[in-house]
């Protein structure tokens, strides 16, 4: 079918000073629907109706946001968004609000087993609210290519445009992922819940240490402990 899901929601964020004043009041709602090609359409409403900044308070910040994902093949992806409403000159010796457009686009390549290419666009302007000039306005414009030369080894040229601060350059990337006799240490904080027994929480902690070690090839060490650290699990991988 062209609606294969739909979903919606809403998250309050609410901080209050010790004098018991609103510092921080936003409001986000969201609806989602996902259609042919693993694409995913997605709005969201950002309304800050308090938002405090440098001592600064400032209300009513709606912002609107859509995007675009999508899969259409294994070997092809891609990302789109546009955001519009209102945010705050945060560089500015005082802040102040101001009319915000911004746009972001990006392209995923597979194309070989080795071969990785991913352009990306980005562009974003904050206008003042009198229309006199922007704050800011600009954009950055990368490639991205990658080569993998073996599951240890690959090579990354990354080229950037950044007409924010007229620069642009080409860095040279080489990684190697490097095995050792060194663990990595972890500690997961769990809520305390009735029904997060303890054997619920070293069934957790294998399936994530099984994937770090699977990554990284190196010993793992996790641990987990309640919020008022009553009850405290540890296993090796």
């Amino acid at each position: 079918p062209a609606l294969q899901s739909f979903s919606f929601g809403t998250k309050i964020d609410l901080v209050y000073t010790f004098e018991d004043l609103y510092k921080n009041f936003s409001i986000d709602l969201f609806a989602s629907l996902k259609t042919y090609g693993q694409t995913e359409i997605r709005y969201t409403l950002d309304y800050d109706a308090v938002k405090t900044f440098l001592e600064v308070r400032f209300n009513n910040l709606p912002t609107h946001s859509f995007s675009l994902n999508g899969s259409p093949s294994e070997s092809f992806n891609f990302r789109a968004s546009v955001d519009s409403g209102k945010d705050l000159s945060v560089n500015e010796e005082i802040p102040e609000v101001g009319k915000l457009k911004s746009s972001f686009l990006s392209l995923n390549f597979q194309v070989n087993d080795n071969l990785i290419i991913n352009p990306s666009l980005r562009y974003s302007k904050l206008e003042r609210l009198d229309g006199s000039g922007n704050y800011f306005e600009g954009n950055i414009a990368r490639l991205n290519v990658r080569y993998q030369f073996s599951n240890a080894f690959n090579i990354r040229l990354i080229s950037q445009k950044n007409t924010f601060t007229n620069q642009f350059f080409i860095p040279w990337i080489n990684s190697r992922i490097i095995t050792s006799d060194y663990k990595i240490y972890c500690e997961l904080k769990f809520r305390e819940t009735d029904y997060r027994n303890e054997f619920k929480r070293k069934d957790c902690l294998d399936n994530i240490g099984k994937i770090i070690k699977k990554i990284f090839k190196v010993k793992v060490r996790l641990r987990s402990f309640s919020i008022n650290q009553s009850i405290i699990t540890a296993l090796d991988i």
